[in-house]
């Protein structure tokens, strides 16, 4: 029912932040205090169609990484689940495709894992530890199902990589028992499934308390999802990146009357009043 409620609010809450620039002629970022009008991103693999012929191997994932480099970003998420990841979790796997994207893309680009919460305790741990100790990983995101505090306690306790958490964690209220028992290193709230910016920004203050890091979730959402999401991160000095996926911006495009920019691995914020961004109402209407 939460989830249900957040997803009911949400634009509400981004259409009530957007009147709000309108009518006093600011974006929302400036209302909000924002300083960045770029905002760094690292490129996520999530949808299959990243490359051309899809990420089929172990050695495509070093072949994104690298393409992905070259366009300024400095990090990149590999997802366990994907092909050939779809189905049961496969740490061999992992472990290959992440030996290949660091020769290829050296010591220094960040590469952040995400398990989906597909392992248990004994699992995650090996596998956390293993990807840190041999290819300094940025993070292990999810180790284990959200509801899984207990467990999501013993991981932390085990591993040295660093712990993300937060995409399907609503409120401020599921994010606290986290903040307060020093369970992620990092917390990725998603600006639509918490209900809008009101409340990311809430988590994002109580997060910043705890000197704790904020990545916002935003795949596998629409344009105005990773537009509000930078509109937050703007607005708050405990930012770290902002996830997004290349093979999506000619979709996301799609839906603008004027398009976004990403530039050298850079979201560009614009100066035009509310979230600034207009979307194409005649392609919307194709959708119902």
């Amino acid at each position: 029912l939460s989830t249900l409620a957040d997803n009911i609010l949400a634009p509400i809450d981004l259409a009530l932040w957007d009147l709000a620039g309108r009518a006093l002629n600011q974006p929302v970022y400036k209302i909000l205090g924002g300083y960045r009008s770029k905002v760094p991103a690292y490129a996520s693999t999530m949808c299959g169609d990243d490359l051309q012929n899809g990420l089929a191997t172990p050695q495509d994932y070093a072949v994104f990484a690298e393409w992905a480099m070259e366009r300024g970003y400095q990090g990149f998420k590999l997802h366990t689940w994907q092909p050939p990841y779809a189905g049961a979790p496969n740490p061999k796997r992992d472990i290959e495709a992440c030996a290949f994207v660091r020769d290829v893309v050296g010591p220094k680009f960040e590469i952040l894992i995400d398990a989906h919460g597909h392992y248990n305790v004994p699992n995650a741990i090996r596998l956390a530890n293993n990807l840190y100790e041999r290819f300094k990983i940025g993070w292990f995101e999810e180790p284990l199902p959200p509801e899984s505090i207990k467990g999501l306690k013993q991981v932390k306790e085990n591993t040295d990589a660093p712990i993300c958490v937060g995409e399907r964690l609503y409120t401020r209220y599921d994010f606290l028992p986290v903040l307060e028992n020093g369970l992620a290193d990092y917390i990725m709230p998603d600006t639509v499934w918490t209900g809008g910016i009101s409340e990311t920004i809430k988590i994002a203050n109580m997060a910043e308390t705890y000197n704790v890091p904020v990545s916002p979730h935003v795949i596998p959402g629409g344009p105005i999802e990773l537009i509000s999401a930078a509109h937050v991160v703007s607005a708050i000095p405990n930012f770290y990146r902002l996830e997004h996926s290349l093979s999506l911006i000619p979709v996301h495009n799609s839906y603008l009357k004027e398009p976004y920019k990403i530039i050298n691995g850079e979201f560009h914020l614009n100066s035009n009043p509310g979230l600034g961004f207009e979307l194409n109402e005649k392609k919307l209407e194709k959708l119902f």
